[in-house]
């Protein structure tokens, strides 16, 4: 996941910082050397909309480099939007129905009807089925982080590795 956040600096007299600073990485907000942060999680995660995803993000200033911070997160149970309390039997029905769809849904998983048609489509053509150009297509092997295959998703986090890599070069 991606994530923004605002970090408040504040005089004292001990302080060398002169006034009070807030530095954001908003995207709303002017630019700093302040950057979002993109997270890879250990495992997939699949809120709906209108979920709450409490994260618990912790900073600590790297030993070696005070320029640089450890960052461990913590990710709390998703909480559902609320629901009021005079709720009818069909909204909790709706409602069991969301939690079973949040429990089966996967990045990568296709309908069985589409993977019937693929699976046919393959085997006329007798095409290596490993290889992904999309990411509609089925591909349930995992790949690499970052990864040189042509999946928009692997082009994206190797992208964002290679800037990552070359704002962090040290010259």
């Amino acid at each position: 996941f991606c994530f923004l956040f605002d970090c408040y600096f504040s005089s004292n007299n001990n302080s060398s910082i002169l006034r009070s600073t807030r530095l954001t990485t908003s995207p709303y907000s002017s630019k700093t050397h302040w950057k979002q942060t993109l997270v890879f999680l250990p495992e997939d995660i699949y809120p709906l909309k209108g979920d709450t995803v409490p994260v618990n993000i912790k900073l600590k200033r790297s030993l070696k480099n005070r320029r640089q911070y450890q960052l461990s997160i913590g990710i709390k149970k998703i909480k559902e939007g609320f629901i009021n309390s005079n709720i009818m039997d069909d909204e909790i029905s709706n409602n069991d129905l969301n939690i079973r769809k949040r429990q089966r849904r996967r990045s990568s998983t296709i309908s069985s009807d589409k993977r019937i048609i693929n699976d046919k489509k393959s085997m006329q053509e007798s095409s290596d089925s490993t290889c992904s150009n999309s990411d509609d297509d089925i591909d349930l092997n995992e790949h690499p982080i970052p990864c040189s295959c042509v999946r928009d998703r692997c082009k994206l986090i190797k992208t964002i590795f290679e800037k990552y890599s070359e704002e962090n070069t040290v010259q």
